[in-house]
């Protein structure tokens, strides 16, 4: 199981060298171990004050004027930064990176899940502190965006959620979704 920074392989739009130089040495030493990846990317993953690193990729903060909100919870012990998850530009980067990672990872023997991930703390869907005012930060149409990717991008690995969303499962149900 890997958690991967969205920065660590995204360096602009359609740009993605990190699937060589981040993705493919660790599904490598998994698969020369008999093993199988299960891969999640993420962009704001809490850390206690002092160590905490974004992983959203700097080229849309730089370029694109994405808006980062920080935050920081007495609960977890931990800060971050969260992008506006609502913002056209950073949608339309996580389509394109979904659409790539599909395109490079659907069907490989060795990843045995793609996770979701991408929004919310630790690419769990989710940006629960003790301020309500974070439980909202995610749009519904943001999530079901990235659904909508995934679901195009992936007709063969299988797709997890960590928390399965309403337009994913159910009378939405989709291919490998769960």
């Amino acid at each position: 199981f890997y958690y991967i920074g969205l920065s660590d392989i995204m360096t602009g739009m359609t740009n993605f060298p990190g699937f060589d130089t981040v993705v493919e040495p660790r599904i490598a030493a998994s698969a020369s171990r008999g093993k199988h990846s299960i891969l999640r990317f993420y962009m704001d993953y809490p850390q206690p004050a002092g160590s905490y690193v974004s992983h959203t990729p700097q080229f849309l903060i730089d370029d694109y004027n994405l808006q980062m909100t920080p935050w920081s919870s007495v609960d977890l012990n931990a800060v971050g930064s969260s992008p506006d998850y609502s913002d056209g530009n950073l949608k339309t980067a996580l389509n394109n990176f979904v659409a790539a990672l599909g395109s490079r990872y659907d069907g490989d023997s060795r990843v045995g899940f793609i996770q979701v991930g991408l929004l919310g703390f630790w690419g769990e869907w989710h940006t629960w502190t003790e301020d309500s005012a974070t439980h909202s930060w995610i749009p519904d149409a943001t999530k079901m965006e990235l659904i909508d990717a995934f679901d195009a991008a992936f007709h063969t690995t299988q797709v997890q959620m960590r928390y399965p969303h309403w337009y994913a499962v159910g009378a939405n149900q989709r291919q490998g979704f769960g």
